[in-house]
């Protein structure tokens, strides 16, 4: 379902947030999709809950523990790439650009609190 994710911890706060780019084929693939949710806004906020849900239950399979996973997110409807900064050439995430390029959004999310 993802294409792209940056976590994001404050050791102020007590969760992980994360943006994220959603992979649009995967979703509609997938059982949410299937109930003809395609088209609704990215941070609706049911398909906030059904992402985190199944990051939620990758994350158990993998042993994370609840410290480890995600509480809040942003889906962007803008791609990580070289060109905005986001990525470096070898595609790796840069995560001070990331930061300051989401700032208001990790607010907002920080703001919300915890989805699920």
């Amino acid at each position: 379902l993802v294409d792209n994710i940056f976590v994001h911890g404050d050791s102020l706060q007590h969760y992980l947030v994360a943006i994220m780019e959603l992979n649009m084929e995967a979703l509609e693939k997938s059982s949410f999709g299937n109930e003809g949710a395609i088209g609704l806004d990215l941070n609706e906020p049911e398909l906030k809950k059904y992402i985190l849900k199944e990051l939620s239950k990758f994350g158990r399979e993998k042993g994370l523990n609840s410290l480890e996973m995600i509480k809040n997110i942003y889906i962007s409807d803008i791609p990580f790439s070289v060109d905005n900064d986001l990525l470096t050439p070898t595609f790796k995430l840069k995560r001070h650009s990331l930061k300051k390029y989401f700032a208001s959004q990790i607010f907002t999310m920080y703001s919300q609190g915890v989805l699920c």
